[in-house]
């Protein structure tokens, strides 16, 4: 399945696309909001587990609802630059596949050099 993904993805970059990638789950992005790590997460349960320690995602689920409650952006802006830099130090400290990856910053530079 790895293998797979690799090709598609270095077929998907030859055109030129940017390719973001999450190891294990999107919830690894609100978490760099808050700390450095490179903790190995085993899946997305894990990865939850740790953001319930911040008092902002003590009650955190992964639902709709949720989310729909909460203005994560006016929440998280002021922590955007610090969540930019602890994802670009994690993605150079990555030794191999199973560790954490998070490219979300590479959208959120995208907007602003657009802008």
């Amino acid at each position: 399945m790895r293998e797979k993904y690799s090709k598609e993805k270095k077929e998907i970059k030859s055109k030129k696309i940017t390719v973001i990638e999450i190891n294990p789950c999107f919830e690894l992005w609100f978490l760099l909001h808050y700390k450095k790590t490179t903790k190995y997460f085993k899946d997305c349960g894990d990865t939850i587990k740790c953001l319930k320690k911040i008092s902002l995602f003590s009650k955190y689920e992964k639902t709709q609802r949720y989310f729909e409650k909460k203005d994560f952006y006016k929440l998280l802006l002021d922590r955007l630059t610090g969540a930019i830099n602890n994802s670009k130090w994690m993605n150079k400290r990555r030794k191999k596949h199973e560790h954490p990856k998070c490219d979300v910053f590479k959208i959120i530079e995208g907007i602003q050099n657009f802008n």
